[in-house]
């Protein structure tokens, strides 16, 4: 007995394979997470923007007022120096009052300094 190699019809038809066919013809459809994050991302971006374009005018309000980023950082290095200055003079003043056996209140108000003031 030959066997055809033509397949057989069969009346059955497999539950999965009726799934896989239904599952590639349906339309991918979008869940209200996906739009409710696209909505979101949308407003971010629009308050950042916004964010953006009222520094723009802060920086050319304080520009049209004479300040400028070179004298900001001229400003900070200042600072930066005059707080290493008094840091070192604080310890200075610390070993100074250790050597006379005396507070440093007391150095202060030796040298016509304000102990209050710091």
């Amino acid at each position: 007995m030959r066997r055809s190699k033509v397949a057989k019809q069969t009346s059955f038809n497999s539950p999965l394979k009726a799934a896989k066919l239904e599952n590639s013809c349906k339309k991918p459809e979008l869940d209200d997470k996906s739009s409710v994050k696209e909505s979101s991302d949308t407003d971010e971006k629009q308050k950042l923007v916004s964010e953006i374009s009222q520094f723009q005018e802060k920086i050319e309000s304080l520009s049209s007022q004479g300040f400028s980023e070179e004298n900001y950082r001229r400003y900070l290095n200042l600072m930066h120096d005059y707080n290493d200055v008094k840091d070192l003079a604080s310890a200075y003043l610390g070993h100074l009052a250790t050597l006379k056996q005396c507070t440093v209140r007391e150095l202060y108000i030796q040298h016509g300094l304000d102990p209050e003031h710091d």
